[in-house]
């Protein structure tokens, strides 16, 4: 279990959810919430990075808000002390609608807590039904892994490129191949002058395709961390290999000229 890091208040509510994991989905319910993301309360945790989506009715009588992010906190239920188990999604890849009306709803959660110190729930609502996710086509049931290879003329252009990143790490890839959201990709930067290369793992969170960009949208893994890694990889000594003739071997003290 990694350390949690918050970047966005946290406001609480409960309020029932449905957590889908893969083909799995289950239910759950909201603990508190940010716009970054919520922590949820569910007997069965996913694992630590995995992609989860969320049905969340956030308004009486209206369709669930459709949510998707990646579990970056997870607590695992112990009965015989009491704690249930739960997990922290960090959201992203939100279309600009869902992301005001998420952005809306947490605004109207905080005002709420504001007025009453004591949390209680908003509102009370169903359990909402999931409601199949908008895709431009069908996921296919054997998921693939890809390998998408950078490679820069020159250090600093490598260097520059990882520079665009996001803070929470994502980013945009142009790339001809059509990967659907959830594929896990490895983004491979190598090292412009040696046999070496830098990895960092990801998800697709959706495709893009306009007249002036086509790719895809990604999220890097543990990208935070790894980012001093990365710079080490760049700023590492280049190890080189000379063959060296025998007979040049001399101690320091003879002269060669002597010879």
């Amino acid at each position: 279990m990694g350390v949690e890091k918050r970047r966005h208040d946290r406001f609480p509510i409960a309020l029932p959810a449905t957590l889908t994991r893969g083909k799995k989905s289950g239910p759950a319910t909201t603990v508190d919430v940010s716009l970054g993301g919520l922590f949820l309360s569910i007997a069965d945790p996913p694992p630590l990075r995995e992609l989860v989506k969320i049905a969340l009715a956030v308004v009486r009588d209206k369709p669930p808000l459709h949510l998707m992010g990646m579990a970056v906190f997870v607590r695992q239920p112990n009965p015989e002390k009491g704690i249930k188990g739960g997990v922290g999604v960090q959201l992203f890849g939100l279309d600009p609608d869902t992301a005001e009306k998420w952005s809306g709803f947490v605004s109207r959660v905080r005002a709420h807590n504001e007025k009453n110190p004591k949390p209680k729930p908003l509102v009370t609502v169903p359990t909402p039904t999931l409601q199949p996710m908008p895709q431009a086509a069908p996921v296919p049931e054997k998921k693939r892994r890809v390998e998408l290879r950078i490679q820069g003329a020159n250090i600093e252009q490598l260097r520059a490129a990882m520079a665009r990143c996001a803070n929470d790490g994502s980013m945009r890839v142009h790339t001809e191949l059509h990967l659907e959201p959830e594929t896990r990709v490895s983004l491979v930067l190598v090292h412009p002058t040696e046999e070496r290369h830098f990895t960092f793992e990801g998800w697709v969170i959706n495709r893009i395709s306009r007249p002036d960009f086509k790719g895809v949208s990604l999220l890097l893994l543990d990208y935070a961390m790894k980012h001093a890694e990365f710079e080490q990889f760049l700023e590492e000594e280049i190890h080189v290999t000379v063959d060296v003739d025998i007979a040049s071997i001399a101690p320091n003290s003879v002269d060669p000229r002597a010879a």
